[in-house]
């Protein structure tokens, strides 16, 4: 068996287990390389490397969830959470009770979308963005001294 076939088994058996955590079977791989791609499991996509950690920290999540139906459906949430936020965190992050509060999304999403207005204002200069720019900016400002004032 070359590596690669290999690697296709154990990233299968990996789907397989983490399919019976969060009670449903992998779908599909979605991908060239399995290491590098997503599993389906119906409407829901996981890496390898978020299986690895789960599987791997198992009888540790079970241990802070009390089952593992309980932890499934922590992974389920932190999918579902991430997908309507549009922020990323990473699961183990998640499943170890570490959860950013709205200003830290938000913050997150306006540097965003700063980076990404300058990079447009470079490449289009004679289109005037810099209004947006600047109220981003002040709405950043404004983040950072209410998370100053809590602190």
């Amino acid at each position: 068996m070359t590596m690669k076939e290999q690697l296709r088994a154990v990233a299968k058996e990996y789907a397989r287990q983490f399919g019976k955590i969060i009670g449903m079977n992998p779908d599909y791989w979605v991908g060239e390389d399995m290491s590098v791609g997503a599993c389906a499991f119906g409407d829901y996509y996981f890496n390898l490397y978020d299986m690895q950690e789960v599987i791997d920290h198992l009888d540790d999540w079970v241990e802070e969830y009390g089952t593992i139906e309980k932890v499934g459906d922590e992974v389920i949430g932190w999918h579902e959470w991430m997908t309507e936020h549009e922020f990323r965190i990473g699961l183990y992050a998640w499943l170890d009770g570490h959860r950013p509060d709205k200003n830290t999304v938000d913050y997150v999403k306006l540097h965003q979308q700063l980076t990404v207005l300058k990079q447009v204002e470079l490449e289009y200069p004679t289109h005037s963005i810099g209004n947006v720019i600047m109220q981003l900016e002040a709405r950043i400002k404004e983040i950072e001294k209410r998370e100053t004032k809590k602190n």
